[in-house]
């Protein structure tokens, strides 16, 4: 997740896995083209196995990782906005500001998620979570992508969110009370 804008009042963070994405598309076009080539070559049904298979598996991934997932953490309104825009429309979570306890990074392959540190644990997948305080017994733990990447990402992000909790507020301005911000809930537009 990278940074798009971070001012004392508002940060927004964004993925935009559009690099898999290609890859995916590319690799449909691989196949099919591959398929055609079967047919053309009189291996009629074997083509088009693998035009429906590639297809179907390739499809599935483009659509996995075709999306846009936004993180917005807004002091002034006092909420936390998770917006998530794909092929099919987006989805938006409004969520109270005071609720967020942490901000963690969850490890794929693991006994099980949660906190995960050490410089070892950057090569391995991980995604951003937020951990929100949740019913009495437990937190809620909410991730903010459904892919995992390696690498610093994960943590950079972590740091930047960190950083902002951390900043004063500018003399001047108060704080918004924690009812305040617009609809709580989700709420999805676009297509079904």
């Amino acid at each position: 997740m990278k940074a798009i804008r971070n001012t004392p009042d508002e940060l927004v963070l964004e993925n935009r896995p559009w690099a898999a994405a290609v890859m995916t598309a590319m690799m449909i076009l691989i196949t099919a083209g591959f398929g055609v080539g079967q047919i053309l070559a009189g291996e009629t049904l074997e083509g088009v196995a693998i035009l429906v298979v590639g297809g179907a598996f390739g499809g599935g991934g483009f659509v996995a990782y075709a999306q846009l997932d936004q993180l917005s953490l807004d002091r002034a309104a006092g909420v936390i906005t998770l917006r998530r825009t794909h092929l099919f429309g987006t989805r938006q979570e409004t969520l109270p500001l005071h609720r967020l306890q942490r901000v963690e990074a969850q490890g794929r392959g693991y006994a099980g998620l949660g906190v995960q540190s050490g410089p070892h644990q950057r090569r391995r997948p991980q995604r951003l979570a937020l951990v929100l305080d949740g019913d009495d017994t437990e937190p809620e733990i909410r991730p903010l992508t459904r892919t995992f990447t390696r690498g610093a990402v994960v943590h950079d992000a972590i740091a930047e969110i960190e950083r902002w909790l951390q900043q004063p507020r500018e003399p001047g301005k108060q704080r918004a009370k924690a009812g305040r911000g617009g609809p709580r809930g989700s709420r999805r537009t676009g297509s079904p």
